[in-house]
C-alpha cells in the first residue's frame, strides 16, 4: 500500500507538471495559518509534498531500526535456542548426559521456559549423579512454572525411586498427594515405595486404592499379594478382618488366582479349610492355575481323601502337570498311602525335580525306612535348591 501511494503521488506530480508546462496560467497555492501566508505554484507545491513525504519515511526507518534490530535478535536467538534444545535431547537420549545438560541449560536464556526442558535437565543431572543439581532444576521449574507441579513432582518422584531414594520418593509423594489423593500414577509410585520400604502398615492401608493406580497389572497383584501375606502374619489375626481386608480389594484384583491363593491359605491357617478349599475349587473350573494347585495341595480339610479324589481327576486332564502330582503325593502320604505317593513323587520328579519335591520325598522315603534313598533324595534336593539360589 506505501508503494501505492508513493506511485500515485509522483505520477500525480509528474502529470501536474507536464500539464502546467503547457498552461500559460500554472495556478497557484495560497496557505494561511495563523499571522503567516505562503503562496507558490501548484508545480512547486506538488514536488514539496513529495520531498516532504521521502524525508518523514527516512525519520521513520531511521526511528524504527532499533526495534528492527531488537526483532532480528529475537529471531536470531530464538532459533539457536531451538537448535541447542534439538542438540541437547539428542545428546540426552544418545548418554551425553552432560553436553546435553549445558546445550539445553544455555536454551533456558530464551523466553521459552518450557516444561520439557527443565525435565530434560533435571533428568540430565540425575543420570551424572548430579542429585543437587537435579533438584535445583525442579526447583527452578516450580518456580516459572507453577501451573505444571503435578507434572514436576511426579517426575522428581519417579527418579527418586529409581535412584532407591525412597525415603525422598515418599516425602515428595507425600506432599503431592495433599491436593491429589488419588492420582494414579501417584498412587502406583506409593505403592511401590511402601512395598521397597517394607512399610506393610502403610501399603496395607492402601490395598483398597491400589486398583485405581497407574501400574503394571502384575507388578501390582505381586504387591498387593505380598501384603496380603503380611497382613496374615500379623499376630492375633482375627478371620473378620482377614475377610474385611480381602473384600476391600477390588474385583480385578481378588480373581487373580494369586491373590485366590494367599487368601485360601491364610483361611486355612485361621481354621476355616472348607471355605479355603471351596475357593481354589470355584477358582479352578474359571481358570487353570499352577498357583491354586500348588496352595490347593496345602489345605487340609475333614475329607483329605475327597481333595485326593477331585486332584486326580485334574490329574487324567493333565497327566503331565508336576504340581498336580506333588499335590497328588501330598494327600497320598497324609493318608499313609506310600506306594501311590511314591509312584506320583517319582513321576513330578521326572518332569520337574524341584528342591522341594525332592525334600518331600526324602521325608517319605524315611519314613518307609529307606534311609540310603533318603539320604539320596535330601542331596538332590540341596543341590537343586543351591543350583537355582545362584542362577
Amino acid at each position: 500500500m506505501m508503494k501505492i501511494g508513493v506511485f500515485l503521488i509522483l505520477s500525480m506530480v509528474v502529470g501536474s507538471s507536464i500539464a502546467h508546462l503547457f498552461l500559460e496560467d500554472k495556478g497557484y497555492v495560497f496557505i494561511h495559518f495563523l499571522s503567516y501566508s505562503v503562496e507558490m505554484s501548484v508545480p512547486f507545491f506538488f514536488i514539496l509534498l513529495l520531498i516532504s513525504y521521502c524525508l518523514l519515511r527516512i525519520l521513520f526507518n531511521f526511528i524504527s531500526i532499533p526495534k528492527k534490530m531488537m526483532l532480528s535478535l529475537d529471531i536470531s536467538k530464538n532459533k539457536k535456542s531451538k537448535k541447542n534444545l534439538n542438540l541437547g535431547v539428542k545428546n540426552i537420549y544418545e548418554g551425553n548426559w552432560a553436553k546435553g545438560e549445558n546445550l539445553i541449560s544455555s536454551s533456558l536464556q530464551s523466553e521459552d521456559k518450557s516444561l520439557i526442558k527443565y525435565m530434560l535437565l533435571a533428568k540430565a543431572a540425575n543420570s551424572q549423579g548430579l542429585i543437587d543439581r537435579r533438584d535445583e532444576w525442579f526447583r527452578l521449574a516450580y518456580i516459572n512454572l507453577p501451573s505444571a507441579i503435578s507434572a514436576i513432582s511426579l517426575t522428581k518422584a519417579e527418579l527418586q525411586f529409581a535412584n532407591k531414594d525412597y525415603e525422598g520418593a515418599l516425602a515428595t509423594l507425600e506432599k503431592f498427594r495433599n491436593n491429589n489423593i488419588n492420582h494414579p500414577l501417584a498412587l502406583g509410585l506409593l505403592a511401590k515405595t511402601y512395598n521397597s520400604l517394607g512399610d506393610w502398615d502403610s501399603l496395607i492401608k492402601l490395598m483398597p486404592d491400589i486398583s485405581n493406580a497407574q501400574m503394571d497389572k502384575e507388578e501390582r497383584v505381586i504387591i498387593v499379594n505380598r501384603a496380603l501375606k503380611k497382613f496374615g502374619d500379623r499376630k492375633n489375626i482375627k478371620l473378620e478382618s482377614l475377610d474385611r481386608v480381602f473384600n476391600s480389594l477390588a474385583s480385578s484384583i481378588k480373581s487373580d488366582p494369586k491373590i485366590i491363593s494367599t487368601y485360601s491359605l491364610l483361611l486355612a491357617r485361621l481354621g476355616n479349610s472348607i471355605r479355603a478349599e471351596k475357593n481354589i475349587s470355584q477358582a479352578m473350573k474359571k481358570n487353570w492355575n499352577n498357583d491354586l494347585i500348588y496352595s490347593y495341595g496345602l489345605i487340609r480339610t475333614v475329607s483329605i481323601d475327597k481333595q485326593l479324589r477331585k486332584s486326580e481327576l485334574w490329574l487324567a486332564k493333565k497327566p503331565d502337570n508336576a504340581l498336580i502330582l506333588l499335590t497328588c503325593a501330598r494327600f497320598c502320604i497324609y493318608l499313609e498311602l506310600w506306594g501311590k505317593a511314591k509312584k506320583y513323587l517319582e513321576l513330578s520328579l521326572d518332569i520337574d525335580g524341584n528342591a522341594e519335591a525332592y525334600k518331600i520325598y526324602g521325608r517319605m522315603l524315611k519314613e518307609m525306612g529307606d534311609i540310603e534313598g533318603s539320604a539320596i533324595a535330601y542331596d538332590k534336593g540341596l543341590k537343586t535348591y543351591l543350583k537355582n539360589k545362584t542362577l
